[in-house]
């Protein structure tokens, strides 16, 4: 019986044994944790993702500092490893299949980190926006003496490159950029922020300004596109003699023809004397102009001795022309214009030349 008690107690303390073993063992891990988690934080550079005993009165002492600051961060964290900053670094698993770095990335003490892409090459230097012309701009230029005329030059991509306008006649640098380099004050450059249009503007041209002009930009080597400037005169003319005469009663009826115009004009106006009658209030007044066909035709109806005067037909961008008009009172002067009075005027030749013939009839009568 002593001995089956002696076997009983020494079995009983095995088992207590082993329990005090396993409650040791799991409160030693379960502190040591967060200790590692905590060496991890500090040496996070060197981190090879195993972590190192320590021992217990440490990690017993390290958890009721932190208890007593109130703080349970580090028993929070303490199951998962650092997440590092996805917008500066990479852990080192961000390789690509070869096992290189992945693109745009660096290794540095173990860690890839992101790399700042680098700064473009300025977009003249890429060959495929080197500077180019609009095509589509017209390069044969119609303008009328004393209208001012612009040639524009359009280019693509220019940069920091420079457009000069030169005048080929005589190789004449114009402008340079938007700078003037000539005495005739004439030529001037404009060109407007954001625009890609290089205008050469020349007032007031002549005839003798026509010719060929360069745009020609500052490339290695330089390219150019050629201009045809023609400068002409444009003029109104109103068709019948300079001095129409006419019985009293009659209409006036005047045409006016533009020509040598370059554009079609915007208006053409009507002068008497030097009254605009186009909008008169005098009545029986009519102005038809088609500007297509660069035609205006004045009708005045019943003229009067008062409607005696110069005409002008004045068009917007030609030289104006003039006629002067005589309403006569039962006078038969040798220029008459058509109207009512016509027909009694070709009566009356016709009367004194059939009396005419009688005459010269009877005396060749006579002599015979």
């Amino acid at each position: 019986m002593a001995v089956m008690w002696q076997n009983l107690l020494s079995g009983r303390r095995l088992m207590m044994l082993l329990g005090l073993m396993i409650i040791f063992t799991s409160c030693d891990v379960a502190v040591s944790e967060p200790l590692q988690h905590h060496r991890f934080q500090e040496n996070s550079g060197n981190y090879n993702g195993n972590y190192n005993r320590i021992s217990e009165p440490y990690a017993r002492g390290l958890l009721e500092r932190s208890a007593a600051k109130g703080s349970s961060e580090l028993q929070d964290s303490a199951a998962l490893p650092p997440k590092p900053d996805d917008d500066v670094t990479k852990h080192v698993n961000d390789t690509s299949k070869d096992g290189a770095p992945a693109t745009g990335t660096q290794v540095r003490n173990g860690i890839v980190q992101r790399v700042p892409p680098s700064r473009p090459a300025p977009m003249y230097d890429k060959p495929t926006t080197h500077p180019t012309f609009d095509v589509t701009t017209n390069t044969r230029v119609l303008a009328a003496v004393g209208h001012t005329a612009y040639l524009h030059c359009r280019v693509h991509h220019l940069g920091d490159r420079v457009v000069t306008w030169i005048r080929k006649r005589d190789v004449h640098v114009l402008t340079v950029a938007l700078f003037t380099y000539t005495k005739d004050s004439r030529f001037t450059a404009l060109h407007s922020e954001a625009s890609n249009d290089w205008t050469l503007r020349l007032a007031s041209p002549q005839v003798s300004d026509s010719g060929t002009y360069e745009c020609q930009v500052s490339t290695d080597p330089s390219i150019s596109r050629i201009f045809q400037l023609q400068v002409v005169e444009s003029r109104a003319h109103i068709e019948g003699p300079s001095e129409i005469h006419m019985m009293s009663g009659s209409n006036i009826n005047l045409t006016c023809e533009v020509s040598g115009s370059p554009d079609p004009p915007q208006y053409i106006y009507w002068y008497a004397a030097k009254t605009l009658i186009n909008y008169s209030d005098r009545g029986g007044i009519s102005v038809v102009t088609d500007k297509r066909a660069r035609t205006s035709r004045l009708v005045v109806a019943r003229a009067t001795l008062a409607d005696s005067g110069n005409y002008t037909c004045a068009p917007a961008n030609a030289e104006s022309s003039s006629v002067s008009v005589y309403i006569l009172n039962g006078e038969h002067p040798a220029a008459m214009q058509g109207g009512e009075s016509t027909g009694a005027h070709c009566l009356s030749r016709i009367s004194v030349a059939a009396i005419a013939v009688v005459v010269l009839f009877k005396r060749n009568s006579t002599f015979r």
